[in-house]
């Protein structure tokens, strides 16, 4: 009798395709509706699951996902979630319907484990999630004040998130002008 099997130690791979981060790393409006990236088994027995970690910066809060929804948890340690596999091999996964909160960095990692119980190594992305405008407001001239000559427009601008901590402005700034 005869029993042939194949032994698999080869860790597989993974990577987070979208959202794609670059310094200072804020990320806002749509740009977190789903993160997604592909995951390779190159030991050849194939993807068991891919799962993720999400947590606030300082590691206060931790994303607990359920089928369609979830919540922000106190927890000392990482809370792994079930990604959803776009292909039937997990080759390619997501997660999506995170409650992400204005303002907060976040840390996301994620993981996969193959059928012979291989684990891979993390992938994490780090981010600031800014949906909010920035302010601005004209300090010279004075509101309401009438003159026949403008020497100097001066004023400020500035892009808070909710700890205070400016999250960045684009270096492409403009001012416009409009006559009454």
């Amino acid at each position: 009798y005869r029993r042939f099997f194949k032994f698999d130690k080869i860790a597989p791979t993974i990577d987070i395709t979208t959202p794609t981060t670059t310094a200072p790393n804020n990320i806002g409006g749509n740009a977190l509706a789903i993160i997604s990236g592909t995951a390779n088994d190159t030991g050849g027995g194939g993807l068991e699951y891919v799962e993720f970690s999400l947590r606030y910066d300082d590691s206060s809060k931790r994303w607990q996902h359920y089928v369609s929804s979830g919540e922000w948890v106190a927890s000392a340690n990482d809370i792994w979630n079930r990604a959803y596999p776009q292909a039937a091999n997990w080759s390619v996964w997501t997660s999506s319907n995170i409650g992400f909160v204005e303002s907060q960095s976040y840390v996301f990692a994620v993981r996969t484990r193959d059928l012979a119980t291989n684990l891979s190594n993390e992938k994490s992305i780090s981010f600031n999630y800014d949906i909010a405008a920035p302010t601005s407001k004209i300090t010279s001239p004075a509101a309401g004040a009438f003159t026949s000559r403008v020497a100097t427009i001066s004023g400020t601008v500035e892009d808070q998130i909710s700890t205070g901590t400016a999250s960045g402005l684009d270096v492409d700034f403009r001012v416009a002008i409009k006559r009454l």
